[in-house]
């Protein structure tokens, strides 16, 4: 599996792996099953529905199904919205939608992708949705080049402990509790700027962009520290370790 880097809006590289085809279709197929439970749900309890309103079964089923197929049509957009890039089938793949620019997709973004379905998935059978993430350097599908997206591999618990692990004794303390309002995307980023602020090579603007995250971490999590950049950022990481028993 390829690995792609994504530039952050403070001026650090961090590394991902895509997601595979394989990965990206079984997502699909999850969803696909999903929806296929909820549509064989539907026709199982259509009898016992139609009977207790005593309504025309075909004047119920035209509405059941308006109603189905407007939620299936629009389940991967909301869903990806609501869900920071993820569907259900994306979740339990462990994998997510990311924008190239290091910034959170915007719902623009998200409709685009959503547009586009029609021609990647739907026209083509997924046909040129493969071979688009095949060919195109970051594993993009014709809806994520218009949206500058892609999708990457997350949240498999090992290899996330193997990246941001910070050792502590069994007797450390959580100095910062609010770190419980930080995700694994936030942690990732911390690591890789302690990486970047410890690099013998720092360019000033990666320290200003260090200071700008430890900012923004500070008003997220809503606390003020006087910690230096290093100690800020290492804290945090053995706070969330500790705080996840990672």
């Amino acid at each position: 599996m390829e690995n792609l880097n994504i530039e952050t809006t403070q001026n650090v590289n961090i590394e991902f792996r895509k997601a595979s085809v394989a990965e990206r279709i079984l997502a699909l197929l999850i969803d696909n099953l999903i929806w296929g439970a909820v549509f064989f749900f539907v026709i199982i309890v259509f009898g016992t529905i139609t009977g207790a309103f005593e309504t025309k079964p075909s004047t119920l089923l035209i509405i059941v199904w308006i109603v189905l197929l407007l939620a299936y049509s629009f389940y991967h957009l909301v869903m990806e919205y609501f869900m920071e890039g993820q569907s259900l089938g994306k979740k339990l793949m462990k994998i997510k939608v990311v924008a190239l620019n290091g910034e959170e997709p915007r719902l623009s973004s998200y409709l685009l992708r959503w547009l586009l379905r029609l021609v990647d998935i739907d026209l083509t059978s997924g046909g040129a949705a493969v071979l688009s993430i095949i060919f195109t350097k970051n594993g993009q599908r014709l809806g994520d080049l218009a949206a500058g997206t892609t999708v990457i591999k997350i949240g498999e618990k090992v290899e996330l402990k193997d990246f941001i692990y910070q050792s502590f004794d069994d007797n450390y303390q959580v100095v910062y509790p609010e770190v419980e309002k930080l995700n694994d995307n936030d942690i990732t980023i911390v690591k890789g700027l302690i990486q970047a602020i410890n690099n013998e090579n720092v360019e000033p603007s990666v320290i200003t962009g260090a200071l700008k995250a430890k900012t923004l971490l500070e008003e997220k999590m809503g606390i003020q520290s006087t910690m230096d950049l290093n100690q800020f950022f290492h804290t945090l990481l053995k706070d969330f370790n500790k705080i996840n028993d990672i």
